[in-house]
């Protein structure tokens, strides 16, 4: 099982699963980290491939929602984090991250928030744009 780290003196009832889809390492993880310590997101899922790339295909892709949201489904979180806000950092094809958004977002409407890091200004923004 996945486990989920605690990041300290934020809100454990807030989670952020972040993907790393392109294996950044421990760059993507220390990135998202700061930004939750920002937004006061006290629990963080990171899900990483082992590789640098995926394949682009139908097979891929799918593969990828369909276990991105079974990780989510079946971790365990800390209490009250299921009515909670969410928070969502995504690396990656562009296709997985609407994929997933309309996924994990059809299930807990108004939960979550896509963020997607923004090279120009080194930092995390909402995805798609408010």
């Amino acid at each position: 099982m996945t486990a989920v780290e605690t990041i300290p003196g934020a809100d454990p009832a807030r989670v952020a699963l972040a993907l790393d889809l392109q294996n950044h390492g421990q760059g993507f993880h220390d990135q998202v980290l700061q930004d939750c310590r920002a937004r006061g997101v006290g629990a963080l899922l990171l899900l990483r491939n082992p590789r640098e790339t995926l394949p682009e295909n139908t097979a891929a892709f799918t593969a990828v929602v369909d276990q991105v949201c079974r990780v989510w489904r079946d971790t365990s979180l800390p209490a009250g984090a299921r009515s909670s806000g969410h928070t969502i950092y995504l690396s990656g094809p562009v296709s997985i991250a609407v994929a997933l958004g309309a996924r994990l977002a059809a299930a807990d409407q108004g939960r979550w928030t896509a963020l997607s890091y923004d090279t120009t200004t080194g930092s995390y923004t909402p995805f798609p744009e408010p």
